[in-house]
């Protein structure tokens, strides 16, 4: 199928001061396409125009024929022979026929005698209804033309047509006296006509007043509507009159005439009989109207005698009649000038057409008997004629028999009949005598059958108790004709019944729930039949006692749930079923309605398209045309003319059409994607209410029931429950994201808070007053805004949080009532631990970072981390990291203790050196004296995306020396759960190598002060060495001593100095003096890397002969060579444990290691 274009040409030449053409051309049109074409007529002049307008396209030329008619008459009737019949003198008989206008064009109309009417009549006065006008000259008419007119029409010869008359007699005159051709018209009608009336025969010349008498003596005249008007397209009723005076035959005509110029005069023949007889009666025709076999039909007959004397009559009637006709008395008297009457007795029977079939159609049933009236002394009998139309009072049944098979005392079966009226009359009906479990409907079994109509009728059985029925239907007619069906059925008493076999839902919108319960009850707990009815079919055999199983099936497509619709109920017990009713649109409905919605956007989509590129084609033609303007004014010259009439410069259009496009199709249309939900929204606007009627089998069997669909049931026991389903529009529609009712919160951490939204409006015509049920109180859901009243379109849109405080799936269904329907709105979403881990080296739970020189800083990053030791004036970088191991983002910050403001709060409390029993609350140690922090965490705050790493540094950078440096570190998720916490801690050394791992001879908490200045001499203090304290321990087991052994550490600093980055050396002086003693130090020299620390191992074996409650003391030189040399005291002291002490100094080490 191809496309094409649509040139219009021109229109025929005669029709251009009168027509005008707008017609846009539409470019391609592609196949089943149309356009539009404005015409528009100015009549000028009262003519017919008739013409083309020509078009072209690609297959070739065509035209469209166009016609304007001016407005005209049609006028005719229905007949143009009245025929009167014969009547007796005296009698005034009328007959009506119909002038009928079928043109658009109104016109008046005069209707007149031409019979017999005189000369003057014709010409009287002036009139525009197309007659000869101007009657002046006719009125003053001289003898002459008087004669000369009835010599023209004596000869019965010359006598023309009917029709010809009527034409000359309507002939126009153009408004100026009669000339001889009008008058001698006139007097040819008149003559031709007496010549009619006397059959034939030839008449004398008659002289101007015989023709006016005949014309007064045939008893013709027209109506009261001699003249008016007949509108377009409508008819008026026209009379004529006749009252013979005298006997004889009668031939009369009429004429019509119209003031319309191009419509002729119509004419009008009446044909009547006059006879002169004494005895006449008033009825010619007796009308019985319309009969029924069987029923006897009376009238009266009046005669009249209209002679001087009394006369004897004789009635008879035709001997096809006689078994169906009879008219009392058959002979009798009538007294002069007075009345007598007969009586008339139809009674027609089914023979009727055998016997007299030639004055019966049996088609019709129309009977017209002859009848006659014999008058002594008189050879003309006086006839009449007797009317009927003859049907049948039958009423008809399509069955005869009806068996209603097995049917529970539960419920009733209905079977539809047709009851069919073969009379042309309406007969009233009524089913009587109906046993009480009977009934028919509608109306009860009463009401009226219009003719030859048919109606349905129900039978419904409604058996009282288990039983055979047999028994009969009876219809009755007014007329007491009975008509009669056999029926038969079986009662059934099942071993199970239902609370309600009807369940009336409420209106119920789509996609909203209504519910009904139901219970199925098991009322058989004995087999004696004398005390109570038993279940059983028939007169059959008894169900036994014991558990009965049921199972509901519903039909198909029906949305409708029953639970449980399997099951075993035991004797005496009951069931309780609910059944559910959820409405919704079909699915293939939706998906089609969504393809449609699809291929309208993307049509409306290529259009515009396909304009704007025609409108970008329209814009370079117009830059073409300008440009190629302006070359021809430069040079002064127009381009070379060439063949044809190329325009060079003018780009053609290269847009044939909007680009096609491929709809998307049904499978595409899914539950998930926007489009369903979109179509659903559309179609749930336009919803109609309806009402379905489901009905719903409940299969019974003995015993226990197995699995479902396999019942051993018998179709005699079944029940059935009759489901009212109500659907209505729905009041309110979500309008947001496309229509879904879901908000799907997904993945979001503990203790998050996410909000969304739904909003929702109200599609009905009143204003709705808004509820909604309760969110789980103690869930993860809440609602955040109030519900409000919504007018007509009004909107509203809801928040909904979601905190969810436990690591699973949360769903809930918000429920929005708007008093006739509700909403439901689903809410879900799945909590999720986050979960960090931490990749950061620790030491009894302490991140430590080491040592650095004082003033300067430390810095270490982490996966997390304990700040070594640093020189003074020095600082030291560590790094740790953190790994999201969850599957959501992660938002964390890092917070530091010293930074609380309740780090003030927590220090009022004593100090650890005085209370060993209590843990610390203040995890705080030593801080700067500037002002500064000690450590810092960078970045201290920040987004871990699924499954990704954050690398934080860690600075340590003190301004004084001290071993007690300490903080406390917090990783919150999301601004409120705390993830992960550790004690970070560092020490601050004067010197690069130092000695660290020996006991506490000093407090651990720092005075707030500085030291005091020493009193000392410079001199005095070179001579005093630094001492430290080293305990080790040995372990008494009951026949010898364990060995104590600890480890000293000799660390040496990573100085930033360049000049000092270099290893450190120790040496342990004078071992000897120790060794006696059992102590043993290994290595006793050597060397330490820089930001390292030696571990050196101090082992004591108790000497013989030692007493274990007395410990033992030395001291040790320990020489340190680094930046400086410098001599360190180390006083060791040895001692020895009980097993159980050895445990209980573990247990408290540890507890203080913790806090």
């Amino acid at each position: 199928m191809l496309s094409c274009i649509c040139v219009y040409i021109n229109i025929t030449e005669h029709l251009k001061d009168f027509i005008e053409i707008q017609f846009d051309p539409p470019g391609q049109m592609s196949a089943g396409l149309t356009c539009e074409m404005m015409v528009t007529f100015k009549p000028m002049i009262n003519e017919d125009l008739v013409g083309e307008v020509n078009f072209l396209s690609q297959t070739g030329p065509f035209s469209i024929l166009l016609k304007c008619t001016t407005k005209k008459c049609d006028l005719s009737v229905d007949t143009n022979k009245v025929e009167f019949g014969t009547t007796v003198i005296g009698e005034t008989l009328k007959r009506t026929f119909t002038l009928t206008n079928n043109g658009a064009l109104g016109t008046k109309y005069e209707f007149f005698k031409l019979t017999g009417s005189k000369l003057r009549t014709v010409t009287t006065a002036e009139t525009s209804l197309g007659r000869l006008t101007t009657a002046d000259t006719l009125r003053g008419g001289t003898p002459d033309s008087l004669s000369m007119m009835k010599k023209e029409a004596a000869p019965p010869g010359d006598k023309k047509p009917d029709q010809e008359i009527v034409d000359k007699a309507s002939q126009e005159g153009g408004g100026t006296s009669i000339d001889h051709q009008g008058t001698q018209a006139e007097a040819d009608a008149m003559s031709g006509t007496i010549g009619d009336v006397e059959d034939g025969e030839q008449s004398p010349d008659l002289a101007i007043s015989e023709i006016e008498d005949y014309g007064s003596l045939d008893g013709m005249k027209v109506g009261p509507m001699s003249t008016g008007e007949v509108g377009p397209f409508s008819s008026v009723k026209l009379e004529i009159i006749w009252q013979p005076h005298i006997p004889g035959k009668v031939f009369t005509e009429f004429l019509i005439s119209f003031s319309d110029p191009l419509s002729e005069s119509i004419s009008i023949q009446a044909l009547a009989n006059a006879i002169d007889v004494p005895v006449w009666v008033e009825r010619q025709t007796v009308d019985l109207k319309i009969c029924m076999y069987d029923r006897l039909y009376q009238d009266t007959i009046i005669v009249n005698n209209r002679a001087t004397t009394a006369l004897r009559l004789k009635f008879e009637v035709c001997k096809e009649l006689k078994n169906h006709l009879e008219l009392l008395p058959k002979t009798g008297y009538i007294q002069a000038q007075s009345q007598f009457s007969a009586q008339l007795k139809f009674l027609p029977r089914k023979s009727l057409f055998q016997e007299a079939g030639k004055y019966f159609d049996k088609e019709t049933g129309v009977l017209e008997a002859p009848m006659i009236i014999r008058v002594a002394d008189q050879t003309q009998p006086v006839p009449f004629t007797v009317q009927a139309v003859v049907t049948t009072s039958d009423m008809e049944f399509d069955i005869t028999n009806i068996n209603f098979g097995c049917c529970t005392i539960h419920e009733s079966v209905k079977t539809r009949i047709r009851l069919s009226n073969k009379s042309i009359l309406p007969q009233e009906y009524g089913f009587v005598g109906l046993p009480d479990y009977v009934e028919v409907q509608p109306d009860d079994g009463f009401g009226t059958l219009l003719p030859l109509e048919s109606i349905d009728l129900d039978v419904i059985f409604s058996p009282k108790k288990a039983r055979e029925y047999k028994f009969e239907l009876n219809c009755k007619s007014i007329i007491n004709r009975e008509f009669k069906i056999q029926c038969e059925g079986v009662g059934v008493h099942p071993p199970l019944d239902l609370s309600h076999q009807v369940i009336h839902f409420a209106a119920t919108a789509l996609y909203d729930v209504s519910t009904a319960t139901v219970h199925v009850n098991n009322s058989h707990i004995s087999t004696n039949e004398f005390t109570h009815p038993v279940p059983r079919i028939g007169k059959g055999e008894i169900v036994p006692v014991g558990p009965t199983s049921f199972e509901f099936k519903i039909p198909e497509g029906a949305p409708l749930t029953i639970s449980p619709s399997v099951g075993t109920i035991e004797p005496g017990k009951k069931c309780r079923v609910q059944v559910r009713f959820a409405p919704q649109l079909e699915e293939m409905d939706v998906r089609k309605e969504g393809v449609r919605m699809a291929s309208k956007a993307m049509e409306a989509k290529a259009q515009k398209e396909y304009q704007e590129a025609l409108q970008k084609e329209k814009e370079k033609a117009d830059d073409a045309l300008k440009s190629g303007n302006k070359g021809k004014g430069k040079d002064g010259k127009s381009p070379a003319k060439g063949k044809g009439r190329q325009s060079p410069g003018v780009p053609t259009l290269t847009v044939a059409g909007p680009k096609p496009f491929t709809p998307p199709t049904l499978e595409n249309i899914t539950k998930d994607t926007p489009a369903y939900a979109a179509a659903l929204g559309s179609l749930l606007r336009q919803y109609k209410s309806c009402f379905r009627t489901y009905v719903i089998p409940c299969y019974v069997a003995s015993g226990k029931c197995g699995n479902p669909g396999e019942l051993p049931y018998t179709n005699n026991n079944t029940l059935y429950m009759e489901v009212h389903c109500p659907v209505v529009k729905p009041t309110l529609v979500a309008i947001s994201d496309h229509g879904k009712t879901t908000l799907d919160f997904g993945e979001v951490s503990l203790g998050q808070t996410i909000i969304k939204s739904v909003t929702i409006q109200n599609i009905s015509k009143k204003t709705i007053e808004l509820t909604s049920s309760l969110l789980d109180t103690s869930g993860p859901f809440l609602m955040l805004n109030a519900l409000r009243v919504l007018p007509p379109d009004g909107t509203h849109t809801i928040l909904i949080s979601f905190t969810p405080e436990a690591g699973r799936v949360f769903h809930e269904v918000l429920q929005i009532n708007s008093g006739t329907s509700v909403l439901h709105v689903t809410v879900m979403g799945e909590g999720v631990n986050p979960i960090i881990n931490l990749d950061m080296p620790t030491e009894n739970g302490a991140f430590d970072i080491g040592a650095v020189l004082a003033g300067e800083y430390l810095e270490r990053t982490f996966k997390f981390i304990c700040c070594h030791l640093v020189l003074l004036r020095e600082y030291l970088e560590r790094t740790f990291k953190m790994q999201n191991s969850s599957s959501l983002s992660i938002d964390y910050s890092i917070k530091l203790e010293s930074l609380s403001l309740l780090r003030h709060a927590k220090s009022q409390e004593l100090p650890s050196f005085i209370k060993q029993d209590e843990k610390m609350k203040s995890l705080v140690g030593t801080q700067n004296n500037n002002g500064q922090n000690v450590f810092d965490l960078v970045p201290s705050e920040g987004r871990i995306a699924p499954g990704a790493t954050q690398e934080v540094t860690v600075t340590f950078a003190p301004d004084h020396p001290s071993d007690h440096y300490s903080d406390f570190v917090k990783i919150e998720l999301f601004g409120k759960k705390e993830s992960h916490s550790f004690h970070i801690k560092g020490m601050a050394k004067k010197n690069v190598m130092f000695v660290h791992g020996v006991d506490e001879t000093t407090v651990n908490v720092e005075s707030l002060s500085e030291s005091p200045p020493s009193t000392l001499e410079e001199e005095e203090l070179k001579g005093i060495l630094p001492s430290v304290l080293f305990s080790v321990k040995s372990i008494a087991k009951e026949s010898e001593f364990v060995p104590g052994s600890r480890d000293i550490y000799v660390g040496c600093v990573r100085t930033m100095a360049v000049s000092q980055k270099k290893n450190g050396e120790f040496q342990f002086e004078n071992v000897q003096a120790i060794t006696s003693k059992g102590f043993n130090i290994d290595p006793q020299r050597g060397m330490v890397e820089a930001g390292n620390l030696k571990p050196v191992t101090v082992t004591w074996s108790p000497p013989p002969g030692h007493d274990p409650n007395e410990p033992v003391e030395a001291s040790i030189i320990l020489t340190l060579k680094g930046d400086i040399t410098e001599q360190v005291k180390v006083m060791l002291r040895a001692y020895v444990v009980s097993d159980v002490e050895d445990k209980t100094d573990k247990t408290e080490s540890t507890e203080n290691t913790q806090t």
